[in-house]
């Protein structure tokens, strides 16, 4: 029963331990409305709520290369991909917290794309 608890407390410990280390990620996302409608599709982080980032909510991502983000619209289930700018093409380190701003913007043909996307790095 020791051994037990002493693994299941070294596994809580180690998760613990990683998810600390890892590289945060911060949206700040305009035009949103309050439907929660808008996700962010980010490589190494998966889609992510634009309303919950924009709400405070720090999300993971795995350290790698930032080359893909998409926006996506749950009400058509399509997925947008975003040029990416020069700022977003980073290399995303362990302890570093990315941040990505702009704004939700819709065509005439109702497809979405984020006007003036930007991202920014702190370590």
């Amino acid at each position: 029963m020791r051994l037990l608890c002493l693994l299941l407390s070294l596994v809580v410990f180690v998760s613990y331990a990683f998810a600390s280390n890892g590289a945060k990620l911060r949206i700040k996302i305009a035009g949103v409305s309050a439907n929660n409608a808008y996700f962010l599709c980010v490589g190494h982080a998966g889609c992510l709520s634009i309303k919950a980032g924009n709400q405070g909510h720090v999300f993971t991502i795995e350290r790698g290369e930032l080359n893909r983000v998409y926006a996506s619209n749950i009400r058509n289930l399509r997925l947008y991909p975003q040029p990416l700018p020069k700022s977003c093409k980073i290399n995303v380190k362990e302890n570093q917290t990315v941040t990505i701003t702009g704004k939700i913007t819709r065509t005439a043909k109702n497809e979405v794309y984020i006007g003036n996307l930007q991202c920014s790095v702190v370590a």
